[in-house]
């Protein structure tokens, strides 16, 4: 046998097992799409189209009459683009909707939100911006190089605002987890104007999901990364009337974080007289953003769960914005949303929905220390309390 007749078999065999585990890769991930659409159903259904204009609905039962008022929600509506499909319910793209509710009678509406990603998802008609776990194909509009130079443009989120709405005075924003808020028109429901809250406060990144008091003042949670990394409680003085929305904003407190790594947090718990932040031991990896945006990862590739540090509970005055000294602290849990805060007898009781370990976000979150041996903490929703600072 010549010796380029080896070479030539030797590159089909090695085509061949290169087919072989792409076929498998392909494979695997069909199976892994087809458990996520049967496991979370209804909630990743997209809407085709749009509602924009108010259509009558059908009232079981009766609705007090003196009820005049909308309701609003936001959520994900659209899980395909074109051929593509989004691999994680926090990635379908913002759908809005009013439900107006007057005489008894309700009318209901819905309209996608033109944010950035839609707009440049719609054009290419395939995902091209990245979400929270799904990763963007490469713009088809742009050449290598522009593909390449694109790469070295750090990321500040996503402006597919899904997650919330937040009204202030006569003004309706949608919001996610990133810098960026879309004014939308209370009426129509159409996008007005994006604003990016970090060209205002020092901030990365805020929760959808502010805190209102009885006399209008708004305040929100969002983390700055650097040197040192801080926790920010937010201000929104609605008194100032005279000022922009953001420019009314300022930062109350600032909380240090445990490390150079800042804790992964989705909302928080306040009371008449205090905020209760949870620092759990969920991290956004810094070092990890950069490759991210060079690799092109989405943003659970930079989040890593360490299950041997405490979730550790902080407590500030609402009053006057001081950092209480003492840290409260308990075994490593997850939670999303907090259910409910308030003061009972001299103590602070804090409701929260908590999972034994970061798993409900997905599967392909890293874990770090993982061959160490260990493990999360036993999921039970009631957490044994230290007030210890070196717990």
């Amino acid at each position: 046998m010549s010796r380029q007749i080896l070479v030539n078999k030797l590159h089909l065999l090695a085509a061949s097992l290169q087919l072989m585990t792409c076929r498998r890769t392909l494979s695997e991930a069909a199976k892994a799409e087809k458990t996520f659409r049967r496991s979370l159903g209804p909630l990743v259904r997209s809407a085709k189209d749009e509602t924009p204009e108010p259509i009558k609905t059908s009232v079981t039962g009766e609705i007090p009459k003196w009820i005049d008022g909308s309701l609003y929600r936001n959520g994900g509506g659209l899980f395909e683009v074109g051929i593509d499909k989004y691999k994680h319910l926090f990635d379908g793209l913002s759908l809005l909707h009013r439900f107006n509710i007057k005489d008894g009678q309700v009318t209901y509406q819905n309209r996608f939100l033109r944010s950035d990603h839609y707009t440049k998802n719609m054009k290419a008609n395939r995902i091209v911006c990245t979400e929270f776990g799904t990763v963007g194909h490469p713009d088809p509009c742009h050449n290598l190089f522009q593909r390449v130079l694109s790469r070295f443009k750090m990321r500040k989120g996503t402006d597919n605002c899904n997650v919330n709405v937040m009204s202030i005075k006569d003004e309706m924003y949608a919001m996610t987890e990133s810098p960026y808020i879309w004014r939308i028109d209370p009426k129509t429901l159409e996008s007005v104007e994006k604003l990016d809250i970090s060209e205002f406060l020092a901030v990365n990144m805020a929760t959808a999901h502010p805190h209102y008091t009885n006399d209008g003042t708004h305040y929100n949670m969002g983390s700055t990364f650097g040197k040192v990394t801080k926790y920010n409680i937010i201000k929104i003085d609605p008194a100032d009337a005279g000022k922009p929305f953001l420019q009314k904003s300022s930062i109350l407190c600032s909380i240090p974080a445990r490390g150079r790594d800042p804790s992964y947090y989705h909302s928080f718990g306040m009371t008449d007289n205090y905020f209760v932040y949870l620092e759990q031991p969920l991290y956004i990896n810094v070092m990890k953003i950069l490759k991210a945006t060079l690799l092109g990862s989405s943003f659970t590739d930079i989040m890593e769960y360490r299950p041997q540090n405490k979730a550790r509970f902080h407590v500030v005055n609402s009053r006057t914005g001081e950092l209480h000294s003492t840290e409260y602290t308990a075994d490593a849990f997850f939670c999303f949303h907090h259910i409910n805060a308030y003061e009972d007898d001299g103590h602070i009781v804090v409701d929260l929905c908590s999972y034994k370990d970061e798993e409900v976000i997905g599967k392909n979150i890293h874990r770090r220390n993982e061959k160490r041996g260990v493990r999360a903490c036993p999921g039970n929703r009631t957490h044994e309390i230290c007030s210890s600072t070196n717990c």
